[in-house]
């Protein structure tokens, strides 16, 4: 029991062990289907793209459109006494026919469907259904990629003289979505003041972020800019954040002399990016993400 990816391709809903017991027998037909909930209701209207099934990580008959009340796969596959096989339904998380549009909030559960005289003995003759009654795997929920930004605790607020140069003047942590890798593709600052208005965006030059990953390597450092203003200094980067890593992000710049003492500056950061299983726009939670204050204070 898991999330499952939104819109991801190819995705196993359901495991199901089979075992024959006494003689060997061969399954016919095995037919698959789901219950969708539908942000806590039930909706049969949904219908899963791509749907197929695997024995033995062998896939059995085509691929056909998965129906919640079951579609049914040819497989003819012969199942040894004594032994077991593994039963793998997969699909698109992906409405097929749009009358019932699949989000966040829903559920998948997948089924074995009681089967209709689909199973044969094949020593003692004689045909019966497999499964006798309908099989459930686990409940599935319908995820999509959050990756979640925040200020970095361990670096606090700084009093600083003037000027300075490679000043730390932002540090944030970046965590990786659950469900699926994300292609980060820009850094986004701006430069606000705090207390007045004589530090201020102009204030700063040179500013370069590095991105470091959970080893302290640094594993994106794009291009400085020169010339910094009040909002969306864009730094375009491409790293793939893989799911369930983290990465940290520092802001460096050269701060100006020409600061009242005690007034004070702050950067904000927004990260964008796109989800790589479902090609979603991904924007880091939450946007504008407020770095450090950096203070004057004169020597």
């Amino acid at each position: 029991s898991t999330n499952v990816t939104l819109a991801g391709s190819d995705v196993s809903l359901g495991k199901f062990k089979v075992t024959a017991f006494g003689e060997s027998i061969k399954i016919e037909t095995l037919t698959a289907g789901f219950v969708f909930t539908d942000g806590g209701v039930a909706n049969a209207a949904a219908t899963l793209r791509n749907g197929r099934i695997l024995i033995g990580g062998v896939q059995y008959g085509s691929s056909a459109t998965l129906l919640a009340a079951g579609t049914a796969f040819t497989t003819n596959y012969t199942v040894l006494p004594g032994t077991s096989v593994i039963v793998d339904v997969r699909a698109d998380v992906f409405d097929n026919d749009g009358t019932g549009v699949l989000d966040t909030s829903d559920t998948l559960l997948a089924r074995i469907i009681t089967g209709a005289s689909n199973a044969q003995r094949l020593d003692s003759l004689g045909s019966f259904n497999a499964p006798a009654a309908n099989v459930s795997a686990n409940t599935l929920a319908i995820a999509s990629a959050v990756v979640t930004l925040t200020k970095n605790g361990t670096y606090a607020n700084q009093t600083v003289d003037l000027p300075q140069t490679n000043y730390k003047i932002g540090a944030w942590n970046l965590s990786g979505s659950s469900v699926e890798d994300v292609l980060l593709s820009t850094l986004s600052f701006d430069v606000d003041s705090v207390t007045n208005a004589t530090f201020a965006a102009a204030d700063v030059t040179n500013m370069y972020v590095v991105v470091k990953n959970s080893a302290g390597a640094i594993v994106a450092q794009p291009s400085p800019i020169a010339t910094v203003v009040a909002a969306d200094n864009n730094f375009s980067i491409s790293y793939t954040l893989t799911k369930n890593t983290n990465v940290s992000i520092e802001l460096y710049g050269a701060l100006g002399s020409t600061v009242t003492a005690a007034d004070s500056v702050k950067t904000d950061l927004t990260i964008t990016g796109t989800s790589l299983t479902s090609g979603n726009a991904v924007t880091a939670t939450s946007a504008d993400t407020d770095g450090q204050t950096i203070i004057y204070g004169a020597g």
